[in-house]
């Protein structure tokens, strides 16, 4: 919930270079030789929304990405592989106009930060 008054969200398209990677399938990387994690790196899709808070006459505009990581049995490698998709995809949006604001990315990953499940994030 916000307020409309002061803040603005709208949602937004990943671009085509960086989309490609949230539709991927972890049993395309047999070769690696990791543990599989069978099927879909992201179950659930990550939205894209632009964030605008206006407060007392200055403007703040910054990306927000809510996930949702909740895995069953293979949990932890999928969080890793999501994490490292998720912020490969800023790093790269990053350097682009419209893109280049802050990043949040929250919701419920099923892990703590203590884990290492999202080292990925962490660093960006």
């Amino acid at each position: 919930m916000w307020n409309k008054g002061s803040v603005g969200v709208a949602a937004k398209t990943w671009p085509d270079k960086v989309e490609r990677w949230f539709q991927v399938d972890s049993r395309q990387f047999d070769d690696l030789g990791l543990e599989a994690v069978h099927g879909k790196v992201f179950d659930r899709y990550p939205a894209l929304y632009e964030v605008t808070a206006k407060i007392r006459g200055m403007e703040s505009t910054f990306n927000l990405v809510p996930i949702h990581l909740k895995a069953k049995d293979e949990g932890s490698l999928r969080r890793q592989m999501a994490a490292r998709l998720l912020a490969e995809a800023v790093a790269e949006l990053a350097q682009d106009p419209g893109f280049d604001n802050d990043w949040i990315i929250g919701g419920d990953a099923n892990a703590t930060l203590a884990s290492g499940d999202l080292d990925a994030l962490t660093s960006v």
